[in-house]
Formats: structure tokens, C-alpha cells, sequence
């Protein structure tokens, strides 16, 4: 995420595992999810997965655009 910052710019912000409620275990201080707001007024995020869920291959992964649905005129 520390990457998309310095290529869009924006204010970076990270979530720990303890901040999604998982406090008590052993990996409550690591980071969990971040999100970008970008400088364009865009946010990218990013997640991750706690050690109790199963690691599987990448099959896919989800992709998110959002805007306030106006298309610039012509």
C-alpha cells in the first residue's frame, strides 16, 4: 500500500487484526486491512487474511470502482 502512496499520494491509513475485534490473539498488533484515500479523492484498500483462516491458492480477487455516477460532458 506504502507503493500506491507514492504513486497516487493520498493519506495512508492501516487497521490492526485487534482494531477488527481479534484483540485477544496473538497477532492483535499486526496490520490487517489499510486503506489509501487517494490526492484524486479516490480510496483503494487491501486486506488480509488472519492465520486461523485457511491459505488457499489465488483463484480471483475482488475489484471495487466507485464514483458519483456523472460522466464528464463532451
Amino acid at each position: 500500500m506504502e507503493f500506491y502512496a507514492n504513486v497516487f499520494g493520498g493519506d495512508l491509513d492501516f487497521n490492526t487484526l485487534a482494531e477488527f475485534g481479534a484483540a485477544d490473539s496473538p497477532k492483535a498488533d499486526q496490520i490487517f486491512h489499510a486503506i489509501l484515500e487517494t490526492d484524486a479523492g479516490y480510496p483503494i484498500t487491501g486486506g488480509d487474511v488472519t492465520s486461523d483462516d485457511e491459505c488457499r491458492p489465488l483463484a480471483g480477487y475482488p475489484v471495487s470502482l466507485s464514483g458519483d455516477g456523472h460522466r464528464p460532458r463532451s
